[in-house]
């Protein structure tokens, strides 16, 4: 009997998502956040979700806009939710980090 063991570290739009925003290219990294947490939804993984809206949410809060920064704030509350739904403590203390 074998078996076969299949992981996913999400899409990488995740990590080009936060190199865009690095770059300053923020229309681009909004794209690519949406474009990994789509994924993390097709997968149905809540824990890719959660990791996606913590990148999203640190690439945010340098973004120039007030809005955008606020639009940060609202990631990390979902981020903190999903945390302690799935009793990832780590993520959770990342998420409380950023605050």
């Amino acid at each position: 009997m074998s078996a076969h063991v299949v992981t996913s570290l999400g899409s990488v739009a995740r990590p080009l998502g936060s190199l865009a925003a690095a770059l300053g290219r923020w229309p681009e990294s909004r794209a690519l956040f949406a474009e990994a947490l789509e994924h993390a939804q097709t997968l149905r993984s809540p824990v890719l979700r959660a990791l996606g809206e913590l990148d999203q949410a640190r690439a945010l809060r340098a973004h120039p806009r007030a809005g955008e920064r606020r639009e940060a704030e609202r990631l990390l509350e979902s981020v903190e939710k999903a945390s302690l739904s799935l009793e990832l403590s780590a993520l959770l203390a990342r998420a409380r980090a950023l605050r």
